[in-house]
C-alpha cells in the first residue's frame, strides 16, 4: 500500500542520512506523518512538527523553515491536505 511504501522511505532515509531531526506539519497524511513520528523515536532524532495557522488551514512556509537547520534529515510537506482540503 502507499502507506506502506511511504514508511519504507522514511525508514531508509531516517537510518541511513546523517543528522538529528526530521520536521512535517501536523496536516500531513497519517502515513506521512507517522511514519515521521515513529522512525524518529526509534532513532532517537528530534521530531518537529509545524502548525497550520487555526484560521485559514494553511501552514506558513516561515512556520516550516523555522524547524529546519543544518542537522534536517527529512522535510515532508503535503502538496494538498487530505484533512482540509487546502492546495498548499
Amino acid at each position: 500500500t502507499a502507506s506502506q511504501t511511504m514508511f519504507k522511505m522514511v525508514s531508509t532515509i531516517i537510518e541511513n542520512v546523517e543528522g538529528t531531526n526530521a520536521v512535517t506539519t501536523n496536516i500531513e497524511h497519517p502515513s506521512a506523518y507517522d511514519s515521521l513520528e515513529f522512525y524518529c523515536k526509534k532513532n532517537n532524532k528530534e521530531f518537529r512538527v509545524a502548525k497550520a495557522n487555526v484560521n485559514t488551514g494553511f501552514v506558513d512556509p516561515a512556520s516550516i523553515a523555522d524547524k529546519i537547520d543544518e542537522n534536517t534529515i527529512l522535510l515532508s510537506v503535503i502538496a494538498s491536505s487530505n484533512i482540509s482540503g487546502n492546495i498548499m
